[in-house]
Order: structure tokens, then sequence, then C-alpha cells
């Protein structure tokens, strides 16, 4: 009687325990939930003249990928083909596209890649030389093979500021492989204006947001303008498992894989995925552990993040004469709070105004001012 007197003693104790372990976690939880109760952006970072209004807060749901329809997506595609819409309303499209539905698929493994390339980051170009030498694309950076359906189609998005040169050479460089690999494509480079500080992630955000009205893009590759691929076998392709990092080795670390979890650089994934994980962070202002947050959002939406096969996924870096800008102070706090922030911090939060779009031959150029969102970051984790 003793014996089992013991045993309940412990087992209530025990259930005891466990159950001050849960409420404490769940309160830890509460507390840090509570911290995320963001509020909308007041101005435009660096930007302090423009008018920020509702249409503005909600810009974000005029993407087609938060409202898209079939009469979206035809007209769509008509105006990347170049095609002119006849018929009183009725959706006929004069173009070729009935002769493109008999064409072949592309093959999973493109004929004509050139494997390993050297790349001279130091050679100068000027974009008369490129637009000469890159006839195949079409206004706005768009291209689509001619001899066979693509099986991917994406929307390569450069996230940019004062980085024309590295922009020439990885136009150069970069243009030729999409194109071997038989990807229909489109390149935008989204450039983020005032003095602030960089946000590598909001821009992408709005990347894919402007990028979504063009086209019904199946995938979305997040692209630094200064990493250029040497051997184009390490495809640019939709991943059919998760998110995919391509930039794995680079001559800056000697091919080394120095962070063998590394997620930052490049990273390809489907449209769906990057609205599953609400797309990146708008609260990184300043270098590093946007992608951190990014990796830490894949994981927790039970993604497994998928990286490139090392033997070709290998890259040169053009940023040797480049001055990095300033380190994020709070960066390191902000990725451990990333998962208690994932439904109240991006995609569906950004908040931009489009200054300008320009469709140049070999790229799309959108310039924007961004929402001002380091207002929404609690003063607790402003203190040193």
């Amino acid at each position: 009687m003793t014996r089992l007197r013991s045993v309940f003693t412990f087992l209530v104790m025990t259930i005891s325990a466990m159950c001050i372990f849960r409420l404490i976690y769940l309160s830890h939880l509460y507390t840090r939930f509570s911290y995320w109760k963001l509020t909308a952006p007041t101005h435009f970072c660096g930007s302090e003249t423009l008018a920020m209004d509702e249409s503005t807060l909600g810009v974000w749901k005029e993407s087609p990928l938060f409202r898209s329809t079939e009469k979206d997506t035809k007209q769509q595609r008509s105006r990347l083909l170049g095609c002119r819409m006849v018929g009183a309303g009725k959706g006929f499209f004069l173009c070729r596209e009935k002769e493109r539905e008999e064409l072949p698929v592309c093959p999973n493994t493109p004929d004509g890649l050139l494997g390993r390339q050297a790349i001279n980051a130091s050679v100068k170009f000027t974009m008369e030389q490129l637009n000469a030498q890159n006839t195949k694309m079409r206004p706005g950076g768009f291209y689509t093979p001619l001899h066979c359906k693509s099986q991917h189609k994406i929307a390569i998005l450069i996230p940019y500021r004062n980085r024309y040169e590295h922009l020439l050479l990885f136009l150069h460089y970069m243009l030729p492989v999409f194109i071997r690999q038989n990807l229909e494509f489109r390149l935008y480079t989204i450039e983020q204006t005032g003095e602030c500080p960089f946000n590598r992630g909001m821009l992408f955000n709005v990347g894919v947001l402007e990028a979504s009205k063009d086209n019904d893009w199946g995938c979305y590759c997040f692209h630094d303008v200064d990493l250029m691929l040497e051997d184009d076998r390490s495809l640019y392709t939709c991943p059919e498992k998760g998110p995919r990092a391509l930039a794995i080795s680079m001559d800056k670390w000697n091919y080394k894989i120095v962070h063998p979890y590394r997620f930052g650089g490049i990273v390809v994934m489907s449209k769906e995925q990057y609205v599953d994980i609400n797309g990146f962070s708008n609260l990184y202002w300043g270098w590093g552990k946007e992608d951190d947050d990014l990796l830490a959002r894949v994981e927790m939406m039970g993604m497994t993040a998928d990286r490139a096969d090392k033997t070709f996924a290998r890259y040169t870096m053009a940023r040797k004469d480049h001055v990095q800008g300033p380190g994020n102070p709070i960066r390191y706090k902000l990725v451990r709070d990333a998962t208690y922030r994932i439904a109240v911090d991006g995609l569906n939060t950004t908040v931009y105004k489009v200054l300008s779009r320009t469709d140049n031959p070999l790229y799309t150029h959108i310039t924007v001012a961004l929402g001002d969102t380091r207002n929404q970051i609690p003063s607790a984790f402003t203190q040193h």
C-alpha cells in the first residue's frame, strides 16, 4: 500500500510539474507573440514628402497572388508574348500561341549546356553591347524558348541600389545561362530610393507583388546582382522538394562550404511556397540575417530546405570593389523571433509606392519607396 502511494505521489508531482512547465511555455509564447502586434507604417523611408493613404497601405492586395482569374492570366500572357487583343472584348488574341501549343515540351536536361566556364569579373561592358548580344530577349527582359515549351516559368528578382557595373556583368554572363536552360523568364531589378538602410527582404516582396501582375509565374528566383554562375549544369528550375538555395560555393571562400546551412545569395521557390511562408520579413534594415529569417519560416511551415549540387553550383562574386552597407544592429534579436512574426510581417504587410517602371530591352527596372517599418520594432528590441 505504501509503495502504491509513493508511485501515485510521484505521478501526481510529475504531472503537476509538466503542467507548470507547459503554462510557463505558453506564457512565454503569448509574451513573444504580443510583442509583434504590428501597426501599419506611417511614412515612406527616406521619402517623407510622399503621401501615404489607405490605398497605399493595401497595395499588396492588388497582386494577382491574392486575386487571380483565368481572364487575368490570358491578358498577362498576351502582353508578354507581344500579342494584341482583337474582337470586341471576346478575348481573342492575335499571336502565335496556338502554334506554340504544338511545340514539344523542353527536355528535363537542356541540350546545349556548356558546363564550367571562366568568369572574368574585371571586364567592362556597355549596355549597348549587351543589347546587341542578346537579340532573343523581348522588351522588359522577357524570354521564352521558340523551339520547345518551357516547363519552368520563373521571375528572376534582383534587389538593387547603385550597382550598375555589377548589373552589366550579371546581364552578360547570366542571360545566356537562363536561355540555354530553356527557362521562360523575366528579369526584374527593384531599386530602393532614399537614404535609408538597404532592405533586401522587402524589395523581394515588392518584386513578387509587381511581377505577379505581369504573368502567372510558377516560380520566383531571389538573386543577388553580384553572383554569376560558373557552370550552367546547375539549373534554375522550380524545386520539386522545398525552396532551394543555389549559391553553395563561391570563389570568395575558395569554393569551400563555409556555412553548411547558408540560405542566402540565391534562392528559388515556387509561388505557393512563397505565399505559404508569407515571403521575407520587412524588418531587416541594413545588412544581414534576413536570409536566416527566411530559412526559419521555411522550416516552421514544415518544408525541407533544399540545396543545389555543390559540384555545379559554383559562383564568382563581383563585389570586390563594393563597399558593404552597415549591418543591422538588432539582426540577431530579430532572427530569434522570426517564427513569431510570420503571420504579421511579410508579403501580406508590404507597404510601398512604385515611383517608376521602365521596360528596358534586357530587364524591367522598378523604382520604389518603401514603407518605413522601423517604428514597428518593439523598443525592447532596439535597446542594446
